[in-house]
């Protein structure tokens, strides 16, 4: 299914188990109270997220089910930012944007990708997630990074568990990421 992202030139194929929504009205005031209950040493996260999805940068949001049980099993967010001088190496910019983070597990990795949109990055990235009972899980990150003439592209899907066919199928939709009208 070919997805237009809105208010950009990003037109790309979108799986059918991509079930794109809104992302403000998902990660509402509710949400972040039931997700606090679950993860309360994440509250600063829970309200940023919070935050960026009633954000203009949000362009688009979808919930990915592989199994069709109706449950998410991830979710990819598109956010668009304006260029800077700073993010004019997409590389070191995608992986300065996680270097502070204090849940990161492990080190970052960000190589050179080349997309028929032009070149971008790809960042990889893993992350605690604190549960209230003192468990964690752990959060998959892979990311591409683009550059659309005045913005930053940034499309990056997320998850937990063992997921490899999302990254695969995240991988085989950037090799259809090109520029409409």
């Amino acid at each position: 299914m070919t997805t237009t992202v809105p208010n950009s030139r990003l037109v790309f194929d979108r799986p059918p188990n991509w079930n794109v929504d809104d992302a403000a009205a998902v990660y509402d005031e509710a949400w972040a109270v039931e997700e606090k209950k679950k993860y309360p040493q994440e509250a600063v996260m829970i309200d940023d997220l919070v935050e960026g999805a009633k954000s203009a940068e949000t362009r688009l949001f979808a919930r990915i089910d592989t199994n069709g049980d109706r449950a998410s099993d991830g979710w990819v967010l598109v956010v668009a930012f304006e260029r800077t001088a700073f993010d004019e190496n997409l590389r070191e910019a995608a992986l300065s944007s996680v270097l502070f983070d204090p849940n990161l597990r492990g080190a970052p990795a960000a190589v050179d990708v080349s997309l028929a949109t032009g070149p971008a990055a790809r960042l990889d990235w893993t992350y605690d997630l604190h549960r209230g009972d003192g468990t964690i899980e752990i959060g998959t990150v892979r990311s591409y990074w683009l550059h659309d003439e005045a913005s930053t592209m940034i499309v990056q899907l997320t998850f937990y568990g063992q997921h490899p066919e999302l990254v695969r199928s995240l991988d085989g939709v950037a090799q259809t990421f090109h520029w409409g009208d």
